[in-house]
């Protein structure tokens, strides 16, 4: 078990189930409950064979019908929903207030999270669902948490921002699919699913300190530091003095606890984060290296967990950002070396940006240190190219970079035979940090998903012309196994055999991203 209570995780999905969930408008599905349920289907897909997960099912309309109550998620579990699928017949008005009371009642001594998926606008009003959801988060806290998601034309407007208001009350996320595709409609279904999974994770690792965020931090603005000397940020008391040890595993055990290594070094930390992430807060340091007996000023980002778990010496946490990291770095290598070598690409080298641990010395905290993780400073704009749940950043679509983000994932893949997968790219231009390992011994940490995070790559990965060229394999991606390698594409006719690639957009040397 865990500390404070079971391991369980309860996932309850509330679905919206009035008359207009009949209609037959969606692409890819025979109406709009259907599609509803295929999606439900992916993100079971997910937990199937997950120890500790329960899975409910209550159908909202003016009233409420149990219709799956506390089933392990498995295969028969998947069968029965799609056997309710096709019985159920949507009818009447919909209403949020009694979907929430049936969540309250079906709330035990698990961890409990409400998926509320509706296509329109509450029969009931917005002020009473709301006082629902709140009387339940002051009962159960952090342990009953509500993520919602609107779907079809009407998902707009006031509707929206009733089920946006019930996710923040109750701490989860709103997603708003107003595209009537039973495809994109999977796919977020497998997002959310990726994420109560890494959220399962951090619970069995840390207890249930991971669910509690800390109150929320004011922020400083990104630029606070460029003009100004750092020595002259702490007189106007944006940043404060501390000391400091790098930690690093054991030379002889590099999968041994971290340690404190050399001397003490001071530091300078800025009180404020200048970005967010959805775990993370991110804050300038200035660390006073020691190189050659000359001091030098590094400029790093410290990134610090929004939950209660930065406190007490996460050595797991620590360690498997540092795994993760040289884990990338010996890929980031291969790739670099097979690109110059095959490919004549010299101009889409990848770097992953060096890593830290630091022990930072500070009196507020019980243990007197404060652990944090650190990566060297990328000025630029920052674009996150893939993420560890299959999601591809439509924005960066056809980039210069994308097109190299995506060929090096799937290259991280294909040169370990498929017992390694690389993702979570993110950075300035080829200088990214902060990667995700998915392992088949799913040895890199909660965000590491094994297969699952594999299939949920390859289903949304398009080859490019640069995983061609590096005669990737093939990969199925329902069953991962690796078929036969591309061919490349052919060279234009009037590029000679021996020259680089003519720079078209896709291949130009600049590896800025707007």
């Amino acid at each position: 078990g865990m500390p404070g209570g079971g391991t369980g995780f309860h996932i309850v999905f509330l679905v919206d189930n009035s008359r207009s969930m009949a209609m037959g408008d969606v692409a890819g599905a025979k109406n709009r409950s259907h599609a509803v349920f295929g999606a439900i289907d992916a993100f079971l897909e997910l937990l199937v064979g997950m120890p500790g997960v329960l899975v409910s099912l209550v159908l909202c309309n003016d009233s409420t019908q149990e219709q799956v109550v506390r089933a392990p998620a498995d295969a028969a579990l998947r069968k029965l929903i799609a056997g309710i699928r096709d019985r159920t017949v949507p009818r009447f008005g919909g209403k949020y207030a009694p979907a929430l009371v049936a969540l309250r009642g079906l709330a035990k001594d698990e961890v409990t999270i409400g998926v509320l998926l509706s296509d329109g606008r509450p029969g009931d009003n917005k002020a009473a669902s709301e006082e629902v959801m709140r009387k339940i988060r002051k009962e159960l806290g952090a342990r009953c948490m509500l993520h919602t998601i609107s779907f079809g034309p009407e998902a707009s407007g006031a509707n929206a921002q009733c089920l946006q208001s019930l996710a923040r009350i109750g701490g989860g996320t709103y997603q708003s699919n107003q595209k009537l595709d039973a495809a994109v409609l999977r796919s977020t279904f497998s997002r959310l699913s990726a994420s109560v999974s890494t959220l399962r994770s951090s619970v069995l690792m840390f207890g249930e300190k991971a669910l509690s965020p800390l109150p929320e931090k004011e922020m400083e603005p990104e630029s606070a530091w460029e003009k100004v000397p750092h020595e002259q940020l702490l007189v106007d008391s944006i940043s404060q003095e501390l000391s400091g040890h790098i930690m690093l595993p054991p030379k002889e055990n590099p999968r041994g606890d971290l340690q404190a290594i050399g001397d003490q070094r001071r530091c300078f930390l800025h009180r404020k984060p200048f970005a967010m992430g959805a775990l993370r807060y991110a804050y300038h340091l200035w660390w006073k290296a020691m190189s050659r007996g000359i001091e030098k000023t590094w400029h790093l980002v410290v990134k610090e967990s929004k939950f209660a778990i930065s406190e007490e010496c996460p050595q797991q946490v620590l360690s498997f950002f540092l795994s993760n990291h040289r884990r990338a770095q010996g890929l980031a290598a291969e790739f670099n070396l097979k690109l110059k070598e095959e490919v004549g690409e010299a101009e889409s080298q990848v770097d992953f940006v060096p890593a830290y641990v630091f022990q930072l010395s500070d009196a507020s905290k019980k243990s007197g240190f404060r652990y944090v993780t650190a990566e060297k400073y990328i000025a630029g704009a920052y674009t996150k190219l893939n993420s560890n749940d299959g999601w591809v950043n439509p924005l960066a679509e056809g980039t210069a970079v994308a097109r190299v983000a995506a060929a090096f994932s799937h290259f991280s893949y294909d040169t370990t035979d498929g017992d390694e997968l690389c993702v979570d790219v993110q950075g300035c231009g080829l200088k990214w940090t902060d990667p995700q390992l998915h392992s088949r011994a799913r040895e890199f940490g909660p965000g590491d998903l094994a297969a699952n995070g594999m299939k949920l790559f390859f289903r949304s990965h398009r080859c490019t012309d640069l995983c061609r060229a590096l005669r990737l394999r093939q990969v199925d991606p329902e069953t991962l196994a690796l078929g036969k390698g591309l061919e490349p594409l052919p060279k234009a006719a009037s590029a000679s055999s021996s020259s680089a690639p003519a720079a078209s957009s896709s291949s130009s040397s600049s590896s800025k991203v707007a």
